[in-house]
């Protein structure tokens, strides 16, 4: 099973690749480049309400309805977390988040949110995610890891600068930069020679 989402002209003119579609398989696909490639506007672009392009899903595929979370704008801690649902109502479990983050570090937020994705992802949900890596310590990127990998959702997309997701192998990855993976590989080994 596949799903291919070929980008609007006017997203694709904002990607450093000129890729026609992009086609994402049953698990965890990265999407992985520099500054500016254009990882965060192929993410916003595949929401599936707002999608600016095309959507292909394989007919025994279920996926109906689409999570995105984007770990710097919608973080319960900042001011635009928005407190009211689509349809303007006061969200209560949205309030008791934002009470309850103002409390806790950058970081605790976002291991109670990915608790949270891991608990309400159902097979029907493309979940998109945006650097969900943000302000993790090593166990935080390793509470990512065991999320990422245990969501029953049949695909999950996440944009990352992170080395930890980048270089396992278990996650399918598209290069935005040219490069870009083998880049981090041989970056890694030479901080590990000294």
């Amino acid at each position: 099973m596949r799903c291919v989402f070929t980008p609007s002209d006017k997203c694709r003119d904002r990607l450093a690749t000129k890729q026609a579609e992009f086609s994402f398989y049953q698990g965890v696909t990265l999407l992985i480049g520099a500054n500016g490639s254009g990882k965060s506007s192929l993410l916003r672009a595949m929401r599936p309400k707002t999608a600016s392009g095309k959507f292909e899903v394989s007919e025994d595929d279920s996926v109906k309805y689409g999570l995105y979370f984007d770990f710097e704008k919608d973080n319960p801690r900042t001011s635009s977390f928005e407190l009211l649902t689509a349809k303007g109502e006061m969200s209560f479990a949205r309030m008791f988040a934002r009470l309850d983050s103002e409390f806790d570090s950058h970081g605790e937020t976002q291991r109670k949110i990915l608790k949270t994705l891991a608990r309400d992802a159902t097979p029907e949900h493309l979940v998109l995610l945006d650097e969900p890596e943000q302000a993790l310590d090593y166990e935080g990127l390793v509470l990512l890891k065991q999320t990422l990998r245990e969501l029953t959702s049949p695909y999950v997309v996440v944009a990352t600068h992170s080395p930890y997701l980048i270089l396992n192998p278990s996650f399918h990855v598209i290069e935005l930069t040219t490069g870009y993976q083998d880049k981090i590989r041989s970056s890694i080994e030479q901080l590990l020679k000294g």
